[in-house]
């Protein structure tokens, strides 16, 4: 990294970062309510190790390590074995360094 960046420093940085490595767990439950309606639910939890950074700068570089547990509920509707609608929503339930989110989903599922 020379100079100011999307990391930070600034106009006399000079060295290299490290960018944090991702550890993602996803899972979901899915209930067939009837041969057209099910229910879903998501869950995921997202790791991340800090950010690092080695050389000369007057400004942070740095970011702490992070993680963030999110659900995802879901309504989704069948009308075959090939068409469907899936909607619902994604939101983070607690973490640490990282924002709370809220987030409408919709997916339409065509299979051949």
């Amino acid at each position: 990294m020379h100079g100011l960046s999307t990391f930070g420093g600034e106009e006399r940085t000079v060295g290299t970062v490290y960018t944090p490595h991702h550890f993602i767990i996803d899972t979901a439950v899915e209930i067939s309510v009837t041969q057209n309606w099910v229910l879903v639910m998501e869950a995921v939890g997202d790791w991340k190790s800090k950010r690092r950074f080695k050389g000369i700068t007057t400004a942070p570089v740095k970011e702490p390590a992070g993680i963030v547990y999110s659900l995802a509920p879901a309504l989704e509707y069948n009308w075959n074995a090939n068409i469907g609608l899936i909607f619902g929503a994604w939101f983070s339930v607690s973490g640490k360094n990282s924002p709370q989110f809220a987030s409408a989903v919709i997916a339409f599922n065509y299979f051949k």
